[in-house]
């Protein structure tokens, strides 16, 4: 809840005294969102850190999501071919549910190391999933769209002018 209010370093705080609890029995869901906190703050070195203990954690349960966090905290880092393989993971666990998400950043890390067949089939992928936020099939058109032509930036809104700025520099 700290974390959602934009109080970021509260909420570090509070997942750092869970996890300094012995009694503490979720430790996985605890690094998951300290990682999300950190890398809410752009502490991306210490996000992944977080959410690969996270991933250490055999009670934890929501590992896509995890896997997900950090592709993209790899992202951030310009690690593309890293974010790759997690996003990945993402796409592999069974009980991920929002697959669309993990689709559209695959297919977004493939325009940033150049592939664009891979990223094109990503965005498709993407399209076809579960989108429960309503959002990612968006994007993914977008992204789509932004791969197969080309739109001038300045036609687009900001938000999408970002992102084809960084297709135009990724391919």
């Amino acid at each position: 809840a700290l974390d959602d209010k934009g109080e970021h370093d509260e909420a570090i705080k509070a997942y750092r005294k869970a996890l300094d609890d012995p009694k503490y029995d979720t430790p996985g869901k605890a690094w998951y969102n300290l990682g999300t906190a950190l890398d809410d703050k752009g502490e991306h070195d210490e996000a992944i850190k977080a959410y690969r203990k996270a991933l250490e954690d055999p009670k934890f349960d929501t590992r896509g999501y995890a896997w997900n966090n950090l592709g993209n905290a790899l992202s951030a880092k310009g690690e593309h071919d890293e974010a790759i393989k997690a996003y990945r993971e993402a796409l592999d666990d069974p009980k991920y549910d929002t697959p669309a998400i993990a689709w559209a950043n695959l297919a977004q890390a493939y325009v940033e190391v150049g592939k664009r067949k891979q990223a094109e089939t990503a965005f498709k992928r993407a399209m076809k999933s579960a989108d429960p936020r309503g959002s990612d099939h968006a994007r993914a058109r977008l992204g789509l769209q932004l791969l197969k032509s080309k739109i001038e930036s300045k036609a687009l809104s900001p938000d999408d002018r970002a992102m084809a700025d960084k297709m135009d520099s990724g391919v």
